[in-house]
């Protein structure tokens, strides 16, 4: 049941307005004072319950090198038969010149070299691997809610087909190259070579692969259902996990998504607004005036980053939204006749889509693009752009009294009130999943709700424990 006030009906205002308003003459209403800016802390921690997962399901296609050998040379004046591996003949000619350091192996300085430049020492194996797969999560993005009905605002690009592989399907080429080298130059690589050795080794195998996904489906990741059920048996690649497991598991924690309207893939109007039926109202963003941003302004943009997963975290943290803090550095007019937002916040993958939002906690625009070789220089279209298609697409983008009493929660709570903040909280949690008592979670309570309920008991607790 959505929180509201009874409309008063004509007959029951009539009278008490005019008095008010003849009232009013020899006393005016103060005027409503401008809202305030948010502290960066409450920026984020705002926006964070409307801020979701994208997965884009299609069917796939890849064509991809199935190992490779390090290049040989022939010493001058010898024949093939002398010919040995490029990257240990250097090995041995600077062994001789006294310049290998102590206690350096061959292994080691061959993969110090070839972590430096796989191109320059190894090339590809003329045989290929064709990889197909049907209903497979191809590629993850993310978006914002802005409306409590489910509609929700993303990039094109996040449910479009795709021609940019996903690395996850390089993983096992990868595994057989390392194999291969390390029988060739007499042994594998440290861990610390094989970190540095990773993103070039992925990024020489991109060159000599072909790879498409058709899109077909999404499902959407809002943070009301909970993550921790997912095993933590699997692979380091968030996206391989999901498309290797069981399509139910995936089901489970998301909501099937229909795909309203849309634009066309970045550098065109990258937006598309999508369509979840959650069974409860969820909390929106507002949408502020993205032709008021200026250079200079600060910008927060939320996401799920699938870079910033790394070995050796939980299944869970795939599903905590970050956020990139930075300004903009300029609005930039494009061909279509409109202006992208160019800001230095350091956007990744699976940022595509998400929030960009200014001190009052308003969506000013969406995480479009980014270049990896310049971590500071990326794009957001304007919001003003997804108004378009949510016209287009016959759907508004509107709050209601779930977000007015989470932006009043957290204002009580950043200022230590938390008496009031959690039956702010609290309010909402009624609404979310109204059988519930305090001392019951759910997976249908937003996990950032029921995370600000625990802060407050426990602070209050801690202070009556005190107190006595």
């Amino acid at each position: 049941m959505a929180l509201h006030r009874t409309k008063p009906t004509i007959a029951r205002v009539a009278w008490p307005v005019l008095v008010f308003a003849l009232a009013s003459c020899k006393h005016p209403k103060p005027p409503v004072p401008p809202p305030q800016p948010m502290s960066q802390e409450m920026v984020v921690a705002f926006a964070q319950p409307a801020t979701v997962k994208i997965f884009a399901i299609g069917d796939l296609r890849a064509t991809v090198p199935h190992t490779a050998h390090v290049k040989v040379s022939v010493p001058e004046g010898g024949s093939v038969l002398d010919s040995e591996p490029t990257v240990v003949a250097e090995f041995n000619r600077d062994q001789a010149a006294g310049v290998v350091p102590e206690f350096t192996s061959q292994a080691e300085y061959c993969w110090d070299r070839i972590a430096d430049d796989p191109s320059r020492y190894l090339e590809f194996d003329p045989q290929t691997d064709d990889l197909e797969q049907q209903d497979a999560v191809y590629a993850s993005g993310s978006g914002v809610v802005v409306s409590p009905d489910g509609v929700i605002l993303t990039c094109k690009h996040v449910v479009s087909d795709s021609d940019d592989p996903d690395i996850s399907a390089l993983e096992q080429s990868a595994e057989n190259i390392v194999n291969d080298v390390s029988n060739q130059v007499g042994g594998p690589p440290s861990d610390a070579q094989e970190d540095r050795l990773a993103p070039k080794l992925v990024a020489w195998m991109l060159t000599d692969t072909q790879y498409h996904a058709t899109f077909k489906s999404a499902r959407v990741y809002v943070a009301d259902r909970s993550a921790l059920s997912l095993d933590e048996e699997v692979s380091d690649s968030p996206i391989a996990n999901l498309s290797a497991s069981p399509m139910d598991k995936l089901v489970s924690l998301t909501y099937p998504a229909q795909v309203l309207s849309g634009g066309e893939v970045w550098p065109g109007k990258d937006v598309a607004v999508l369509k979840i039926d959650a069974g409860r109202p969820l909390i929106a963003l507002p949408l502020g005036d993205s032709n008021l941003v200026s250079p200079g302004g600060n910008i927060y943009c939320l996401g799920f980053p699938g870079a910033a997963i790394m070995p050796g975290m939980k299944q869970e943290a795939d599903y905590k939204v970050i956020y990139h803090n930075g300004a903009v550095g300029q609005t930039m007019p494009m061909e279509g006749g409109w202006n992208g937002i160019h800001i230095t916040a350091e956007i990744n993958h699976g940022d595509s889509g998400g929030p960009v939002l200014n001190e009052w906690g308003e969506v000013v625009g969406l995480n479009v693009a980014g270049k990896p070789e310049a971590p500071a220089e990326n794009y957001a279209v304007p919001i003003s752009l997804a108004e378009e298609f949510l016209n287009e697409s016959s759907v508004s983008a509107r709050t209601n009294d779930l977000t007015e009493a989470w932006r009043d929660g957290l204002t009580a709570f950043f200022k230590r009130d938390y008496k009031t903040a959690l039956a702010r909280f609290e309010q909402i949690r009624r609404v979310q999943a109204p059988s519930l008592t305090i001392l019951e979670t759910d997976p249908g309570v937003n996990r950032y709700v029921q995370d600000k309920i625990d802060q407050c008991q426990e602070a209050l607790d801690r202070a009556k424990s005190s107190s006595n």
